[in-house]
């Protein structure tokens, strides 16, 4: 396979990323306010750590298929890389708010950055034609709200 031809597992979990994020984009903006895509503004990279953004929040947004609700899933994760540039943001602007979304089949999550607790170790999957582990950020689903009690700033 060719350096620059991504894995077609890898191919289609980005379209579904994508469709993921404008599928829930007029939602978030009834929480966030007007937002922008980061893919769509040259000063970001294709692959910026956040998906949307506007003047007061940075989202990141992450697909999952399935329900919130599952007993069986007690915690979500997201990329430690995204944790680090929040932490980096912030340092440049303390008053962004970052908030990481859980897009799940039965509604949206989130979590505001250093709202609680969070651990820090190894996520992967091996379908994607190799290993893929990351260092990601790992939030109890105790510490995470629908989207509908946004905002949790002011607790």
């Amino acid at each position: 396979m060719n350096k620059k031809q991504l894995h077609p597992q890898k191919m289609k979990d980005l379209k579904d990323g994508e469709e993921t994020e404008e599928r829930i984009h007029p939602e978030l903006e009834k929480y966030f306010g007007k937002l922008y895509n980061t893919r769509d503004n040259d000063k970001f990279t294709k692959f910026y750590e956040f998906d949307k953004y506007n003047d007061e929040y940075y989202i990141v947004i992450k697909g999952h298929h399935r329900n919130y609700s599952d007993k069986t899933i007690k915690t979500m994760f997201f990329g430690e890389n995204k944790y680090n540039k929040g932490c980096e943001l912030l340092k440049y602007k303390p008053d962004l708010k970052i908030i990481y979304c859980w897009a799940c089949l039965d509604g949206i999550y989130y979590w505001p950055h250093n709202y609680s607790n969070a651990l820090f170790d190894k996520r992967g999957r091996k379908n994607r034609g190799k290993d893929e582990m990351d260092d990601c950020v790992i939030i109890y689903k105790s510490y995470i709200r629908p989207i509908s009690e946004h905002p949790l700033f002011s607790q």
